[in-house]
């Protein structure tokens, strides 16, 4: 029978185990974890411009049309929560590097 001590090691060593296996490390250094964290930052930026030049163009689409209806406000309000959240994320992409190098 195994003692309360090896049983518990065992349950540590899965746990850890499942945790590297799904590319998480539980002890990451601090300078990793801020990286991941900005290049979780830079992929969000990419996805917002993506958005923000696809619904620019749909909107030129519109107006060149003639159907400024309430779709195509909706789109112009969408499109400066975009820009909000842009520089929000741009911010915080600064405030990271500069954490970077302070490390």
């Amino acid at each position: 029978m195994l003692a309360r001590d090896d049983v518990k090691r065992r349950h540590e060593k899965i746990f850890f185990d499942i945790f590297l296996s799904f590319g998480y490390n539980v002890y990451m250094g601090t300078i990793d974890e801020v990286k991941e964290i900005l290049n979780t930052l830079r992929i969000a930026m990419s996805i917002l411009f993506g958005m923000i030049v696809v619904l620019t163009g749909s909107l030129v689409k519109r107006y060149d049309t003639g159907n400024t209806d309430t779709l195509f406000w909706l789109g112009i309000c969408l499109m400066f929560v975009f820009m909000f959240i842009l520089v929000i994320v741009v911010r915080k992409i600064a405030k990271k590097t500069k954490e970077i190098k302070e490390l």
